[in-house]
């Protein structure tokens, strides 16, 4: 997540959320505010942090800034870290990931990194369903969480990736 989010990468159960942080050169409108990414991402893993296993956050790299809608983006971390807590048994573990990640030969993309030991997702669920709308494995779901958060991260120029194994996590 950064300042123009060119690139963004979801890891859930690994899903990694990058973007660059060359705030929008390319003459669109802006996304939002500048925000610092550590701050938002903070505020999401706080609001997960009742549930079990709680998520640990680690930042590799304080001072990251993203052109983004504060609440959004929040919401969208937020969403993909419940995620992981939901997949995950009470004893394991849910980590985010604070980084930079190399984009287009440079340095410059953001990278919010979510991994877990969950119970993990086939590589055809993840092509066929995970991304859907309105497909949920959830009974209280409505299947457009993931979806949604993808959206949100291509509208501001990144990329959400996905990697997960079963029965090895995410």
């Amino acid at each position: 997540v950064e300042t123009g989010l060119r690139h963004r990468t979801l890891q859930h159960r690994r899903m990694r959320l990058a973007g660059s942080d060359v705030a929008r050169l390319d003459g669109c409108e802006p996304m939002g505010q500048l925000q610092a990414v550590e701050q938002v991402v903070r505020q999401a893993v706080a609001l997960k942090s009742a549930f079990e296993p709680r998520p640990q956050l680690v930042v590799e790299v304080p001072g990251l800034q993203v052109e983004a809608d504060r609440e959004r983006l929040e919401r969208v971390v937020g969403h993909l870290i419940q995620n992981a807590i939901e997949a995950t048994p009470r004893d394991g573990h849910v980590m985010i990931r604070l980084g930079r990640r190399d984009a287009d030969g440079q340095h410059d993309a953001v990278e919010i990194e979510i991994t877990d030991t969950g119970e993990g997702m086939s590589e055809e669920f993840i092509r066929e369903r995970l991304f859907k709308p309105f497909d949920s494995t959830k009974s209280a779901g409505m299947g457009i969480g993931v979806f949604e958060s993808r959206e949100y991260i291509t509208e501001l120029g990144g990329q959400l990736e996905v990697s997960s194994q079963p029965a090895l996590g995410t």
